[in-house]
């Protein structure tokens, strides 16, 4: 079984119950991805008055009600987790069960698309179809954001929670620079518990946000 039908039969769930309390406890307001959409808001670079966002991997939802809060947005999520998506759907979110290799949405709907610690749990064969989707759903001119752990070679590790899962760091950049309609305006490379820069690497993610001009 891949681990995506892993994640979307019961560990999804799983990792949503072990998490929740967690969860409720983040601050949103320092939150790295809150604010590279502030950056690209304050840029000006989107002209839309009301913006299309997607958030993959959207979990509870907490994230997408702090920025439906922050913009004036039409909000939407995918998670694997059908209790994270009924949390998610309670806050107001417009939020499916699926998985980021296909994505139930329209060709070129979306301004923003975030990925938050999701791609590194995906299927290897996978990688190449969540950069297609991301491609389709995509308007030209639009934004793509990634959080994730970071490697400048990919590594793989054992997923503590079960035997058959496996977790992998990388530039995830590399998936959807195949596609030479994006160009990378901002990529940091901090520690995943204080957000700061380290030289730990064995605690490095990368925040790294992307755009997609049609050339």
């Amino acid at each position: 079984m891949s681990q995506k039908e892993i994640f979307k039969h019961s560990e999804g769930d799983a990792w949503f119950e072990r998490n929740k309390e967690t969860l409720k406890k983040r601050n949103f307001d320092k939150d790295p991805l809150v604010a590279e959409i502030r950056a690209i808001l304050n840029s000006n670079l989107l002209k839309n008055k009301k913006i299309n966002i997607l958030e993959v991997g959207c979990g509870e939802g907490s994230r997408g009600r702090f920025i439906s809060e922050m913009v004036d947005c039409n909000f939407f999520g995918i998670d694997p987790s059908k209790k994270a998506v009924k949390a998610a759907n309670a806050k107001g979110i417009n939020a499916i069960l699926g998985s980021a290799d296909k994505l139930p949405y329209e060709d070129n709907q979306f301004d923003i698309i975030i990925y938050g610690f999701c791609l590194y749990l995906c299927d290897r064969e996978d990688l190449s179809l969540i950069s297609e989707e991301a491609s389709r759903v995509l308007k030209d001119g639009s934004w793509l954001l990634i959080m994730d752990f970071f490697s400048e070679h990919e590594l793989e590790n054992k997923y503590v929670h079960l035997e058959n899962i496996k977790s992998f760091k990388m530039d995830y950049r590399k998936i959807f620079e195949k596609d030479s309609s994006y160009h990378c305006y901002s990529h940091k490379i901090i520690d995943h518990e204080i957000h700061q820069y380290t030289d730990l690497k064995e605690n490095w993610i990368a925040v790294s946000t992307m755009r997609k001009i049609e050339r």
